[in-house]
């Protein structure tokens, strides 16, 4: 079955050397960040990513900066 839920991930900066970084995003269905990763919208890198069509539940992201290697986790419930 299907869900409805939908969550996006942006990166923002107010620093205007911001340019164009890269950025990977790692999605998972849990909050402990381990596999399987859910497949995302647009295919890293980039600055945005959503993943679509998610059941109610917990949900976790890892971002890491691919120029610097530093790293964000997040959760998220739907």
């Amino acid at each position: 079955m299907i869900g409805t839920g939908v969550l996006t991930a942006v990166i923002a900066s107010d620093n205007s050397n911001f340019l164009t970084p890269d950025y990977t995003f790692e999605w998972f269905p849990n909050l402990g960040l381990t596999p399987p990763n859910l497949t995302l919208t647009p295919a890293s890198p980039s600055t945005t990513s959503t993943i679509s069509d998610l059941k109610s539940g917990d949900y976790s992201l890892k971002v890491t900066n691919s120029l610097t290697g530093c790293t964000r986790d997040a959760i998220y419930i739907v």
